[in-house]
């Protein structure tokens, strides 16, 4: 044995001074003293764990079939007694006054909630948090910083339209719809808002990642994605023509914006922030009387200039992609993918200059460790 490990030992010495007079070796790069700092992205988790397409594809169909089916089931005891008695109902009001309508209607969402971080845990295996952020930590700063910056964007190009005379609303307070409906919109609306961010702005981009991580690319598909369920909203289901274009293009702009911001940010907590700040205006400071959140608002508009308001939504989407796109998740990265541990040869040999070692993933002869983690620089 005592030969063997000496033979051992021997053997390694002599790779590693044939290592030291490789030619290449003087070509590597060297990692410059004050590196650009790496920005994480929610979206590198994408190839971490079960990554095939097919675990994706699955992953959806179970969000899609868990969300129905649940929402289903917490629909059905509201409608039941309405169909038992024979009562024709009121299709604007199926469950009574609008804070009820509201209150079912956003239940709903409970379900797409959980199951979509479930599968991202279940079927992925890697963290929940992975859907909204590359850290261990949410940040609440960006969410309540994606809030002020949209709502402070919508306050202002509604005033500007109400004083230019562009768009015109009336007073429709009434505390005895508004209270409740506000109580229930409060306390509800992040969990709906909250529930499509994780799957649009979430996971469905982690899947379109496997194929290209191209910002433009990625925003105009997820838009696309994020105005097809909408196109039934009471809002624009009643138009035609030309005009129903028109108002299904500002869920793409909106889809599209917070997207963008998302691949800048390396994050979706702008995205959640700044919807939930919309809905919440939408619904309790001026909406429409075919809102899909019903009309139990401060005041009611009466614009009916659907491309006025497509320029404002476009307007503001720009101007919230400048402002936000300094801002960048901070904390610490989640580790998912440690070094691994190989025999100490032939396959793990330390290059004679520090830190450099052989890829653990194949990508390329040699990796650079920084003392924690494995950087990008390979060789």
């Amino acid at each position: 044995l005592g030969n063997a490990v000496r033979t051992h030992q021997a053997i390694l010495a002599d790779r590693m001074n044939d290592m030291s007079m490789a030619p290449a070796l003087s070509t590597a790069p060297r990692p410059s003293a004050n590196p650009k700092p790496y920005r994480y992205s929610y979206l590198d988790f994408a190839r971490i764990g079960q990554c095939r397409w097919w675990f994706y594809a699955c992953g959806v169909i179970t969000i899609i079939a868990v969300w129905l089916s649940l929402a289903t089931y917490l629909v059905l005891p509201f409608l039941l007694p309405g169909e038992i008695s024979g009562k024709k109902v009121d299709t604007d009001h199926i469950f009574g006054s609008t804070w009820a309508n509201n209150l079912v209607e956003l239940l709903t969402f409970l379900p797409l909630l959980v199951a979509t971080p479930l599968v991202v845990r279940w079927f992925h295996q890697r963290p929940w948090r992975t859907l909204i952020t590359p850290f261990t930590r949410i940040n609440w700063r960006l969410i309540l910083l994606g809030m002020a910056i949209w709502g402070g964007l919508m306050i202002v190009l509604g005033l500007s339209t109400i004083l230019t005379g562009v768009d015109s609303v009336t007073w429709s307070f009434n505390a005895e719809a508004f209270i409740p409906n506000a109580i229930v919109c409060l306390l509800f609306l992040f969990f709906q808002t909250s529930a499509e961010e994780f799957l649009f702005r979430g996971y469905l981009p982690q899947w379109l990642s496997l194929l290209t991580k191209r910002r433009w690319i990625q925003s105009i598909v997820i838009g696309v994605i994020f105005t097809i369920p909408h196109m039934w909203n009471p809002e624009v289901a009643n138009l035609d023509g030309v005009t129903y274009f028109v108002g299904i293009s500002q869920y793409f702009v909106f889809g599209f914006a917070l997207m963008w911001v998302a691949h800048t940010s390396g994050t979706i907590e702008l995205g959640m922030g700044a919807h939930f700040i919309n809905n919440v205006l939408a619904s309790l400071v001026v909406t429409t009387s075919d809102s899909v959140l019903g009309s139990a608002s401060l005041f009611t508009s009466s614009d009916s200039n659907l491309w006025t308001s497509l320029a404002e939504t476009i307007v503001q989407a720009v101007a919230f992609i400048l402002i936000t796109m300094k801002l960048r998740g901070k904390g610490t990265p989640v580790t998912i993918q440690r070094p691994p541990v190989y025999p100490p040869w032939p396959r793990v040999i330390q290059l004679p200059r520090p830190g450099w070692y052989s890829d653990p993933w194949r990508a390329a002869w040699w990796r650079y460790w920084d003392g924690s983690r494995w950087t990008p620089h390979t060789h």
